[in-house]
């Protein structure tokens, strides 16, 4: 069965709020590196907040469904990332996720932008895609197949999401 290679929704409440809630409460974030992907020519390009394992069980518990009803496969979870917190000027390289990283979810947590922060997708030769996604809102995709990144530097002081990773258990 074909499937839209993404899909904008609305991300659940109760796993907004919590995600939220957690965000909201921290004040010490973990600066990150990550040479030739996450570039800023200006300051640190990112920073992480590293889930809770009750708050990363909520997250795989609660997207699973949602991720297998979209693929219409029978999924597992590869990898729960914590809360990535993106700087001001920062890009993201074009790049296509790990291999087994097959299913991709982009859930939008906070942001303060002066202008919103497309992801953009190559959906297939001359079919760019920008996808503007606000706090609450989630985007689920093909990421080990489809070239994706935030190629324009970030204007505004922060965007701050959480990344999960499923794969077909047949993988």
């Amino acid at each position: 069965m074909s499937i839209d290679p993404l899909h904008q929704c609305q991300a659940p409440d109760n796993l907004f709020m919590a995600l939220r809630a957690f965000y909201d409460s921290q004040f010490e974030y973990e600066d990150e590196r990550v040479p030739g992907y996450i570039e800023n020519q200006l300051t640190i390009p990112s920073q992480v907040l590293r889930l809770p394992k009750a708050l990363r069980c909520e997250v795989h518990a609660t997207l699973l469904p949602i991720v297998e009803s979209w693929s219409h496969r029978a999924l597992e979870l590869i990898y729960v990332y914590g809360i990535r917190r993106y700087l001001r000027g920062t890009t993201l390289k074009m790049h296509h996720d790990p291999k087994g990283r097959v299913y991709s979810v982009s859930l939008i947590v906070a942001q303060q932008v002066e202008v919103p922060w497309p992801l953009v997708f190559d959906v297939a030769p001359s079919d760019y895609r920008e996808v503007l996604l606000q706090s609450g809102e989630m985007v689920l995709f093909e990421g080990e197949r489809l070239l994706h990144g935030r190629p324009k530097p970030l204007r505004g002081d922060f965007y701050a999401a959480v990344f999960a990773h499923f794969c077909p258990l047949s993988h």
